[in-house]
């Protein structure tokens, strides 16, 4: 078998005994290696230019992708997440990789990566509003049910029920969800409210209501880079701010690299108190046109 086409079976990375099980000669790696068709990362170990990180990574410590990078490759989100590669290996191997965190949990019992074991496997080395936003998207897109979600983990898992219980499915996007997470948290015990996708009257649908008059509201380019998103969100912003409320419109850099903004700017809001000419909208269905 054409060396190329063998490691393609293996998602583009395997090692020398691998690759001769499926007929793959010495000769003819050689050869690719030579012609730069494969290259050669480590002894023993081969790869195609084309291959990801993780699973270079993966073929390098005998195991699969883990945590975000499993996710990334059934296509969830991962917003916030590190920058190290995450693989998981069999309990006991003493392989390494550069750059890459080798969970040592065992290997699952199939190939096929499984939502429901990745999403469990970023809850315990990402912080929960990373993978809260994972969780979130899962569940909206019915990648998985709530069912699966409170039988895994282990009853007993404080790192995974605490995930759990910030879980809302709502959610319409990871942005949403990382800024929900850090002010229910940085708000907990203050009596102040977090509502999900509020519909207020003329308005629309908005990411979040902070006690019952703060409005935020999270901004992905690919979302709001045409003209009728930018109109739409101005005469949204205008009506909210003629009703009264406070709004604040943050963007994936303020929301995902700068830790804590969200919380010190709605902070910062809730210090002014209440506007005094501040009257509640009436609150509609999500199916209303809001411009």
């Amino acid at each position: 078998m054409d060396p190329v086409d063998a490691l393609l079976r293996f998602h583009g990375a395997a090692r020398c005994g691998q690759l001769r099980g499926l007929g793959v000669t010495q000769r003819s790696l050689t050869a690719a290696v030579a012609t730069g068709r494969v290259l050669r990362p480590d002894v023993g170990l081969y790869a195609v230019g084309s291959c990801s990180p993780a699973r270079l990574a993966a073929a390098a410590v005998g195991g699969v992708p883990s945590c975000a990078d499993a996710l990334e490759e059934l296509a969830i989100a991962v917003l916030g997440r590190d920058a190290r590669v995450h693989v998981r290996a069999a309990r006991g191997t003493r392989r390494e990789w550069p750059g890459a965190e080798v969970h040592r949990t065992g290997l699952p019992t199939g190939s096929r990566l499984e939502v429901v074991d990745a999403l469990v496997s970023l809850a315990h080395c990402a912080p929960p509003a990373v993978a809260v936003g994972a969780l979130d998207q899962a569940l909206r897109e019915r990648r998985c049910t709530w069912a699966q979600l409170l039988t895994a983990g282990g009853r007993r898992d404080p790192s995974w029920r605490r995930v759990l219980s910030l879980v809302d499915a709502r959610a319409m996007s990871g942005l949403e969800s990382l800024a929900r997470v850090e002010l229910v948290e940085g708000l907990a015990g203050r009596g102040v409210s977090v509502e999900v996708q509020v519909v207020l009257d003329g308005v629309g649908a908005v990411d979040l209501l902070v006690d019952g008059w703060i409005i935020v509201e999270t901004d992905g380019f690919a979302f709001h880079a045409d003209r009728d998103s930018y109109r739409r969100d101005r005469f949204r912003d205008a009506v909210a701010a003629a009703s009264g409320y406070a709004h604040l419109r943050l963007t994936y850099e303020t929301v995902v690299r700068r830790d804590g903004s969200v919380l010190l700017f709605v902070d910062q809001v809730l210090q002014r108190g209440r506007p005094p000419h501040w009257h509640s909208l009436r609150r509609g269905s999500a199916d209303q046109d809001s411009a």
